[in-house]
């Protein structure tokens, strides 16, 4: 019997807009349970596929545990004189509602996701299976976020938040730096109230699955990636109105793919050996007046072409200590918004000690909002001291 995919797509995105756990490496441990064998072997399975993730493997388990304990809800035989009586009295419907509060320095940071909890509803026959399944999500919910759960409160027609999506499969170099890529975005999705989902599944790349978000992040992709029916639902996503953010090997993925290459803006050329210094140069004077000067130790991209007359320069690299291969003109971050949706991307990202410097912060963050439709320009990159505590 197989796991009632559709509920799990429902439930791990609300955890994951709660807690920030990464809700497609749950998904693959949970659809281990799709697989012959008894709980034990299937519990082992999961370890492999969430080596590496932000949650080890106990989380893991309360995931499979979840799917394990749904299945066997769903597959109990009815039986006489069954009303189908929730935990709440509503006939059919199983619902679990639970609310999340931080303390202490966790409050801060997870102010705004867990605003409206967590509210899960799905469908059950058993009032044994539903209790078995409210003691499982409270203990996952306060486990995985390190926070104490409130008494349920009904929540069922809380408004979803937009979401986001990050994108990090490789199909050639894959980068060290990629973990804290991630994180960095989740925090900076989560200020601007997004649930962030990190995925390296194309199966992603649906009509019906793109339509959920409102920006796709590929952070440092590498390879093919898509195939075609992938290409064309992630062409018409974009044309639609999607935000696509790309940082560094974004630009050194999928060069078969013309439209990907305007989306982007330029593909990678070349890079020297090892890390390069130099200085970025904002181009709006304001904010380079107010940022700079600021200096990047990176792996530094050169292009193959220039691509300042289809997009508008955010930054340009100057005075590189190993004398680049662009010229004087050397665009590393850029915007446009002329294939339908809005594009912002940056070649900076390929050592994680950049994604602790708060200037690449604070691009970033222009860039979401840029993406999101919030900032009219791309150029302008926010300089408040609660921002930029350098």
């Amino acid at each position: 019997m197989q796991v009632d995919t559709a509920a799990l797509l429902d439930f791990l995105p609300r955890i994951n807009a709660a807690t920030g756990i990464d809700a497609g490496v749950a998904l693959a441990a949970a659809a281990c349970l799709t697989r012959s064998g008894d709980t034990r072997t299937r519990l082992a399975e999961a370890e492999p596929l969430i080596s590496g993730g932000a949650f080890g493997a106990r989380q893991a388990h309360l995931f499979l545990g979840l799917g394990l304990l749904r299945r066997r809800t769903e597959s109990q035989p009815e039986q006489a004189g069954d009303k189908h009586q929730s935990l709440h009295g509503s006939p059919r419907t199983t619902c679990v509602a639970s609310t999340i509060r931080a303390r202490g320095q966790a409050r801060m940071r997870m102010r705004k996701r867990v605003q409206e909890g967590v509210t899960v509803c799905i469908r059950g026959r058993s009032s044994k299976g539903a209790g078995l399944l409210a003691s499982l999500l409270a203990l996952l919910t306060a486990f995985a976020a390190g926070c104490a759960s409130a008494p349920p409160v009904a929540q069922a027609n809380a408004p979803e938040p937009p979401r986001m999506l990050v994108f990090t499969r490789t199909g050639g170099y894959r980068h060290e730096s990629i973990a804290d890529a991630v994180r960095t975005l989740r925090a900076l999705g989560a200020a601007e109230g997004l649930a962030v989902e990190h995925t390296e599944d194309p199966r992603f790349f649906n009509a019906d699955t793109l339509a959920r978000y409102r920006v796709v992040v590929f952070a440092n992709t590498t390879g093919p990636l898509l195939d075609s029916s992938q290409r064309v639902a992630f062409e018409h996503w974009l044309r639609e109105g999607g935000g696509f953010l790309g940082l560094h090997s974004a630009a050194d993925t999928a060069y078969d793919w013309p439209f990907y290459g305007q989306l982007v803006g330029a593909w990678f050329a070349s890079h020297p050996p090892g890390l390069q210094r130099a200085r970025v140069r904002f181009e709006h004077a304001g904010t380079d007046a107010t940022l700079g000067p600021w200096w990047i130790t990176d792996e530094l991209y050169n292009f193959r072409r220039n691509p300042r007359r289809d997009v508008t320069v955010i930054a340009t690299l100057t005075a590189r200590t190993d004398g680049g291969g662009m010229g004087d003109d050397h665009p590393i971050a850029w915007c446009h918004d002329r294939l339908g949706g809005r594009a912002w991307y940056t070649g900076l990202g390929h050592d994680a000690a950049l994604y602790r410097d708060p200037v690449f912060h604070a691009l970033l963050r222009s860039g979401l909002r840029y993406v999101l439709g919030g900032d009219a320009r791309c150029d302008e990159v926010s300089s408040a001291p609660a921002t930029m505590a350098r």
